[in-house]
């Protein structure tokens, strides 16, 4: 079953901002893929001409980079707030959990973008991209060992546990593409209940 994306078309020069034009191009990446979308379909889709997108931005490939960084920044920022958190390390995990699956449902097309379309980044940017990817991960490992040195979770290889965390999370992306009724905080309830249930040292098999 084909994932069709509906978008919002805007009265023609309407009040076209940077916002509007990275959200349109979101909804866009996610129907037809980056390489699928042309700067002519994000026009047709703001309902403004072509020459008229580049007021807000200079190319495709901008946009793709703000969306990333704009979900990057956010588990940055997210990550960095819940290190400092005078609570168990189980809780710090169940914070990050909920972070993400939150992400995944309220802000799922720029989220979705930034952990699939990446690889379009031009060398560079796709470098650093990966460099803070790789310290984020690193981050939740620590969490993770942390919490094991305290006996809150389960002796468990760490890369493997945050990898299993944030794929788990990722196959979020069908409950919007097959229209599934779920709410974010039954969902976030859900997921906790069953990655955390797996990490736990109180239950062991």
């Amino acid at each position: 079953m084909p994932y069709i994306c509906y978008m919002h078309k805007h009265k023609r020069g309407n009040g076209i901002t940077r916002e509007k034009v990275i959200d349109a191009a979101s909804l866009l990446f996610v129907e037809k893929g980056y390489n699928g979308t042309s700067m002519r379909d994000l026009a047709e889709a703001l309902n403004i001409e072509a020459a008229s997108l580049y007021n807000h931005i200079a190319n495709k490939i901008d946009i793709l980079f703000e969306i990333i960084s704009e979900i990057e920044t956010a588990c940055v920022k997210h990550i960095k707030e819940v290190e400092v958190l005078q609570i168990p390390h189980i809780e710090k995990l169940k914070k990050i959990i909920a972070f993400h699956v939150n992400l995944m449902m309220k802000n799922y097309h720029k989220y979705y973008v930034s952990i699939t379309e990446w690889l379009h980044l031009d060398s560079e940017r796709q470098s650093d991209y990966v460099k803070v990817r790789r310290v984020y991960t690193q981050d939740i490992e620590k969490i993770i060992q942390n919490g094991i040195e305290a006996g809150e979770i389960k002796k468990v290889n760490t890369y493997l546990a945050v990898l299993t965390i944030l794929s788990s999370i990722t196959g979020l992306q069908y409950i919007h593409r097959y229209n599934r009724d779920l709410q974010s905080e039954e969902v976030e309830q859900e997921m906790i209940i069953t990655l955390i249930d797996g990490l736990s040292a109180k239950n062991t098999l």
